[in-house]
């Protein structure tokens, strides 16, 4: 996982978040002085909107992707069928 938003969320907020669509993942900051090519990385088509939630499957392509707050009942659907993949 990966926040764009601020150091403090990183420690807190987005740690509760997690724990909360009981989502087993570390949250990293990514604190680079022109976060442009990473955003991009993440997604070509993002004009860089926040909140934006992304999720990749274990092959690497993009399965999800919200702009705006996300709710833990929808994010936590789709990982399910990321996990499992016939549901």
């Amino acid at each position: 996982a990966v926040s764009f938003d601020f150091a403090e969320d990183v420690e807190k907020a987005v740690p509760e978040f997690l724990r909360g669509v009981k989502a087993d993942l570390t949250p990293y900051w990514l604190n680079l002085p022109d976060p442009e090519p990473a955003i991009r990385m993440v997604d070509p088509a993002w004009t860089g909107g926040i909140p934006t939630t992304f999720l990749f499957d274990a092959q690497g392509k993009l399965v999800f992707k919200h702009t705006g707050r996300v709710k833990a009942t929808e994010l936590r659907e789709a990982i399910d069928k990321v996990l499992d993949p016939g549901r």
